[in-house]
């Protein structure tokens, strides 16, 4: 009976995020059939299920500011809801294309042999390793504890997220960290009806095995099938992935949600570079960019600087498309009426991930309004209020040397092990592997828009750098801060190799 509450809890986040993805990936026929693939519905399952979890989350969220109790029925007739939309969409998507007559592409149905399906065998060898070293202990690596699942329980415990920070102290739990995780264990737990720790961390091997058929999926929109699931074994069998696959931290699904979000957002981008390339899809991937950039932030604190990039790069990119619209109009001596229409299109796609962000976001912002939590985490907060420590551009605070030993040793030799579980946290020769296809290809990975992917790396290592200088406690957790930008650099680099 608890595997089966624990199997209706995944499937209803499923069904919860179907809706908002239909609209915005499967609407169209010739849009749905880019993911008639198993590769492909997979992929929209795992999609559907982190939007899911945003709307839970914010559903339990507003239960906790309108003092209603959580509750099996609650959450249940919230979840049957979703249920009856999405098995209403799915049917109806199904019988559109069924009578458009639209198949399979051609490219699906390539037969690659039996080394396919040799990796595919030893990749799902590494998920049972995973999956096996999951539900061996329940939650026990401190970090997980006091930042997130303490947090799950208690919600679960007081039926409410308000007794956590009203009626306790605990400051030891980083009161100032978002929910996303915590709640997800929070939903778990509701619909088990009791708190099984063992079974919870399920949640962590699905957080891995989403990132493996994400990357198939990505890769097989260019490379034949042996050769994307090898680059798919290679990311299984990393020992700091497979270690990140059962620890109860955020690091792994952080990083998968971040390459999400930036590569729809590069894929919002109109590829002639010209409002007048903006389509309804590309609006679409805009908005599940927003979304995923949402998603981030509510997973870690970091996630508030990607969505602040993100909100920076595409406000200048629109403003360049009617700057360069603008000249063009003006030399072909177009209409009012058209240059009217061509400037509201850009303007929109600045104003509309900036206001749904923040609607995204709002919640989250009251519950830390209405319960004093602090804007910054207690690490950053002596360092950039000054408090007991000197600013961070005073003197004595910022180890150049410190940070830079730091970052080199963990990308060269894989110096730090901060979570001490089972499989280490190497990276092996990956980032050496990886630095030279950047310098062989470097022309490529900058051509068009692929600079995008870039900016949110080399932002990335920008703020790490800075955050291993400042604070020497992250220093020890240098593993698991560069694994954020690791599926991001990763796909860049790879599918951006020659074909």
């Amino acid at each position: 009976m608890d595997l089966i509450r624990l199997l209706s809890a995944i499937i209803s986040l499923f069904f919860i995020g179907y809706a908002p993805v239909y609209f915005l990936l499967l609407k169209n026929n010739s849009s749905a059939l880019k993911f008639r693939s198993i590769s492909g519905r997979v992929f929209v399952f795992f999609i559907s299920f982190y939007t899911g979890m945003l709307v839970a989350s914010i559903y339990l969220a507003i239960l906790s500011l309108t003092d209603f109790k959580y509750s099996l029925a609650n959450i249940g007739i919230f979840s049957t809801v979703f249920f009856i939309a999405s098995i209403y969409l799915f049917i109806r998507k199904e019988l559109l294309i069924s009578k458009s007559k639209l198949g399979v592409s051609k490219v699906d149905k390539e037969n690659s042999g039996k080394i396919f399906y040799i990796f595919v065998f030893l990749i799902f060898i590494n998920f049972l390793v995973v999956l096996f070293f999951a539900l061996l202990f329940p939650i026990r690596f401190w970090d997980a504890v006091a930042c997130w699942s303490l947090k799950g329980r208690a919600f679960f415990i007081d039926a409410s997220i308000i007794p956590f920070f009203k009626s306790h102290d605990y400051q030891f739990a980083h009161l100032s960290y978002p929910l996303y995780l915590s709640l997800m264990q929070t939903w778990i737990y509701a619909w088990m009806g009791k708190i099984n720790e063992n079974l919870v961390k399920v949640i962590f091997p699905l957080f891995y095995l989403s990132g493996l058929f994400i990357f198939y999926y990505l890769f097989r929109q260019k490379y034949r099938r042996v050769i994307a699931i090898i680059y798919v074994f290679i990311f299984s069998v990393l020992p700091v992935v497979m270690d990140h696959g059962y620890i109860e931290y955020t690091n792994l699904i952080f990083a998968i949600i971040l390459m999400l979000a930036v590569y729809f957002f590069y894929l919002s981008v109109p590829p002639k570079g010209s409002v007048a390339a903006i389509d309804p899809e590309t609006k679409n991937y805009l908005l599940l960019s927003t979304i995923f950039f949402g998603i981030l932030a509510q997973i870690r604190s970091e996630g508030l600087f990607f969505l602040g990039i993100f909100l920076i790069i595409n406000l200048v990119l629109n403003i360049v498309f009617i700057t360069k619209d603008k000249k063009a109009s003006t030399a072909l001596s177009v209409s009012n009426f058209k240059k009217i229409n061509y400037y509201s299109r850009p303007i929109l796609a600045i104003i509309t991930p900036i206001l749904f962000s923040l609607l995204l976001m709002a919640v989250w912002i009251v519950l830390m309004y209405k319960l004093n939590i602090r804007f910054l985490s207690r690490e950053w907060l002596p360092v950039l209020t000054g408090g007991q420590q000197n600013n961070i551009f005073g003197q004595g605070i910022f180890s150049f040397s410190q940070a830079l030993k730091a970052l080199f040793s963990e990308l060269i030799f894989s110096a730090f092990d901060s979570t001490r579980a089972y499989l280490g946290s190497s990276y092996g020769v990956l980032w050496g592997v990886l630095l030279i296809f950047f310098v062989l290809n470097i022309k490529k990975l900058f051509k068009n828009f692929n600079w995008i992917f870039f900016v949110f790396i080399a932002a990335g290592f920008i703020v790490l750098f800075l955050s291993l200088g400042a604070i020497v406690d992250f220093t020890w957790s240098t593993d698991r801060y560069v694994l954020h930008l690791l599926p991001l650099t990763y796909f860049w680099i790879l599918y951006n190799l020659p074909a």
